[in-house]
């Protein structure tokens, strides 16, 4: 067998298959920059997913600072949430700051808030790949998630099952979240079965969004699945819109 026959670096990234990047053996004629910049490259792919667990486990524990600081923070930022889409140099700050609410918010008010909450947004099969040039990478993530919101002292426990798509930019401060969507497919109270619960979307009572939510696939009875929403990452050469 020829060895280059089984090598996505010999095919156009573009017209690769979802994991083909890394799913290859290795050309022993490839050069030494070549090697040293696809362990970058595999490197970058691991910072990737740890930030998207650290996301995970920073938004649970309501450290929304923490949470805003995966961000870039550059003009180009975007976050899409079920409830609507922040842009701009300051989404993470109005998304996950303004609108929600940090573990040492100062206003006993807002503190308050946050009692009887807990969201935890599960990251699972991860699909990340970098671009060939190293500067940017794509990622995605199924998400069977759980909530409990609490009301006049009775909590109450929801599922909800999303998928997370983000973009990442390699920035002056280290790899960063430079995109953000959030794809919520059902949401039911624990004890419903999401085959016959009405569509329900858990929004902040502040809002600082700078548009509506486009539309999005959410489970009804007579509704098809979509196949790519959002569309799996593939191996890509650079970042184009």
């Amino acid at each position: 067998m020829n060895m280059q026959d089984n090598n996505a670096y010999d095919k156009p990234a573009e017209g690769a298959a979802p994991g083909e990047r890394f799913n290859h053996i290795e050309n022993p004629k490839r050069t030494q920059e070549e090697m040293s910049l696809e362990f970058e490259r595999l490197t970058a792919a691991k910072i990737c997913e740890n930030l998207a667990g650290s996301f995970s486990y920073l938004f649970s524990a309501n450290r929304m600072q923490e949470v805003s600081d995966l961000f870039a923070h550059s003009d180009t930022d975007r976050i899409t949430m079920p409830y609507g889409v922040y842009k701009g140099a300051d989404a993470a700050d109005r998304c996950f700051l303004r609108d929600m609410v940090d573990i040492d918010d100062p206003d006993p008010v807002r503190h308050e808030e946050l009692k009887g909450r807990m969201i935890i947004p599960d990251m699972c099969t991860p699909i990340v790949e970098v671009a060939g040039d190293g500067k940017t990478a794509k990622g995605l993530w199924n998400s069977p998630g759980l909530e409990a919101h609490s009301k006049d002292g009775t909590g109450k426990g929801w599922w909800n099952w999303s998928k997370f798509a983000m973009d990442f930019i390699r920035t002056d401060r280290g790899w960063k979240i430079w995109h953000f969507s959030r794809y919520l497919y059902f949401s039911t109270e624990y004890l419903k079965s999401w085959a016959k619960s009405p569509k329900h979307i858990f929004a902040p009572a502040r809002l600082t969004i700078d548009e509506p939510a486009p539309e999005q696939y959410y489970y009804t009875p007579d509704a098809v699945y979509p196949d790519e929403e959002p569309v799996i990452p593939v191996p890509y050469d650079t970042w184009t819109e």
